[in-house]
C-alpha cells in the first residue's frame, strides 16, 4: 500500500500474497525486471524487495544492488540444474530511474548488455541450462526491433541456452539463433 505514484500513465501493484499463489499455481520463477517493477517509489521499491525475501517462489530481476539484481535462480529440473536470468532493455522511466546500482536498489537493466553478459557467462559455468528472460522490444510490433536482435545474438554467444522475453504486446518470432532457442515475445 506503500509509495507514490510515479510519473507514469499506468501504475501497478499487487499484494505479496501473489508470489504465494504463483508458487501455488507452478511457477517456478517470476521476473520483476520491467517498466512496473517500481510503478511506486523507493518506498515500493523497498515493499518489494521485503516480499521478495520471503517469497516461496524465487524472484529475479530486481535486486538490493546490480549483483542481487542480475543474480540468477536456480532451481532443479528432472536433475539438470537450470538457471534463470532477468532483465529490462526498455528505455523508460523505470530503468533509467531506479537501476540497480553497486550500491543502489533497482531493476536489472540492459541498456548496455556489459551487466547481462557477465552474469550470463558467470552462471554458464554452474548450470546445465540456461534461461534469459528479457523485458524487451518495441510496443505493437510483431517482429524483433535490432536491439533484441542484437542482444540475443550476444546472449546466445555468452552461452545462454534459451533467450524468451516480452512486453511488445504481440506475438514475436522465434526459432534457433545458433545453439539457443529465441523466443523474441
Amino acid at each position: 500500500d506503500r509509495g507514490v505514484p510515479q510519473p507514469k500513465i499506468y501504475h501497478f501493484r499487487a499484494s505479496p500474497k501473489a508470489l504465494s499463489a504463483l508458487d501455488r499455481a507452478g511457477v517456478d520463477v517470476v521476473s520483476m525486471a520491467n517498466n512496473h517493477a517500481v510503478d511506486f517509489g523507493p518506498d515500493g521499491l523497498a515493499d518489494t524487495l521485503a516480499a521478495r525475501d520471503v517469497s516461496p517462489v524465487p524472484v529475479v530481476g530486481i535486486g538490493r544492488n546490480a549483483a542481487d539484481a542480475f543474480a540468477p535462480a536456480v532451481v532443479t529440473v528432472r536433475g539438470l540444474r537450470v538457471a534463470v536470468i532477468a532483465s529490462t532493455q526498455i528505455n523508460d522511466y523505470t530503468v533509467n530511474t531506479y537501476p540497480a546500482t553497486t550500491s543502489t536498489a533497482g531493476v536489472a537493466g540492459n541498456l548496455r548488455n556489459d551487466r547481462l553478459l557477465a552474469a550470463v557467462k558467470a552462471a554458464r559455468a554452474s548450470s546445465d541450462v540456461l534461461v534469459v528472460f528479457l523485458h524487451w522490444g518495441t510496443d505493437y510490433t510483431s517482429c524483433p526491433d535490432s536491439a533484441q536482435v542484437a542482444t540475443a545474438t550476444a546472449l546466445e554467444a555468452a552461452g545462454a541456452d534459451v533467450i524468451v522475453g516480452g512486453h511488445a504486446h504481440r506475438v514475436q518470432g522465434s526459432g534457433w539463433l545458433g545453439r539457443a532457442f529465441v523466443g523474441y515475445g
